[in-house]
């Protein structure tokens, strides 16, 4: 990835006192990952392995005189890290920095000294995407996978304590709504059973899992209007004598849990109808983002033939140890594979 930054004519006039960069007005100006359940993760070797372990199952029924039955915990499935390095060099020309250094008396050149420190945008839009895609991509590609080999939404996700039974009618190893059903469509119903199914989730020894308590609810920008408005109706949410909503974060806060709702920009149109929700406490021990380093430019620059040359560069990769903090529909009505 390049990015060349140019003077013109018109750029060097004194007389011109403003300047819009388009820089100030990217998306990549922020990352979102942090809002969107990732947790910062400093790896020591580029090859790192993230795992889990489980607690301890049921305890044994045991009659007097008899031996103590034993308990085992179960390692979860390691996932290796894949870090992914993106680049982006700038270069300008010795008559640019003549001009920079002139900067206090054209206000407009002013605006190019934090040129430079722009181009780290390129990498912050490399790490909104490559995490946006763990959602928008989880239903099935090759994109990233856990340990056990599955996308993050599936329908079968194993459990390494064998003979573990499903709740009736439930579930308990899919992060989607089942091959029962079809990927709903958002709305308060779906919400509510999407949360129900993650709280039957059963972790590797077997045991139910704590419920669900700071639900975050992540959707595309053209499926925004629709996520608010059932949060914060009270009723309905279209029409008053439906009774309270039970997927509005009021009534939802009433079952011990707190929902809220934040987009993500980097969904395409293409998968506009596509939603997830997690839960951001448990995403802080299962849903990771590697850091090989963060967005930096080195300070020493290469001239060569009167071009300077600066080099920016990332080096990430978002992992999940485990898939219990995530559950995901394509909201399109299709049947579920």
């Amino acid at each position: 990835m390049n990015r060349n930054f140019v003077l013109d004519g018109e750029s060097t006039d004194a007389s011109v006192r403003a300047l819009f960069l388009e820089v100030s007005m990217q998306l990549a100006n922020e990352t979102f990952y942090k809002e969107h359940g990732f947790t910062d993760y400093y790896p020591e070797i580029p090859e790192d392995k993230i795992s889990s372990v489980s607690g301890f199952g049921r305890g044994s029924l045991t009659v007097a005189g008899q031996p103590y039955g034993s308990n085992n915990r179960y390692k979860g499935y390691a996932k290796t890290l894949t870090l992914r390095k993106y680049t982006s060099l700038i270069d300008y020309t010795e008559e640019d920095i003549h001009w920079l250094k002139k900067a206090p008396t054209a206000k407009r050149l002013m605006e190019f000294r934090s040129s430079v420190e722009g181009a780290v945008n390129a990498l912050n839009a490399n790490i909104n995407l490559d995490t946006a895609k763990v959602y928008y991509l989880g239903h099935a590609s090759t994109f990233l996978t856990g340990g056990d080999g599955k996308n993050l939404f599936d329908t079968d996700h194993p459990i390494r304590k064998s003979g573990v039974t499903a709740h009736p009618n439930v579930f308990y190893d899919s992060t989607n709504f089942g091959t029962s059903t079809t990927h709903l469509a958002f709305d308060a119903d779906a919400l509510v059973e999407a949360v129900q199914r993650m709280d039957r989730f059963n972790l590797n020894e077997g045991l139910q899992m704590r419920k669900t308590r700071n639900l975050r609810i992540l959707c595309s920008t053209e499926l925004a209007e629709t996520v608010k408005r059932t949060l914060v109706s009270m009723y309905g949410p279209d029409t008053a004598w439906l009774g309270k909503n039970k997927g509005s974060s009021e009534f939802q806060l009433g079952m011990g849990r707190k929902i809220t709702m934040s987009v993500i920009p980097d969904q395409p149109f293409a998968y506009a109808d596509y939603w997830a929700v997690i839960d951001m406490e448990r995403a802080k021990k299962m849903n990771w983002i590697a850091w090989g380093w963060k967005p930096r430019i080195n300070t020493d620059k290469t001239v060569q033939n009167g071009i300077s040359y600066n080099a920016a560069s990332v080096l990430f990769g978002p992992i999940f140890s485990d898939w219990r903090f995530a559950f995901g529909s394509k909201g399109d009505g299709t049947t579920v594979a």
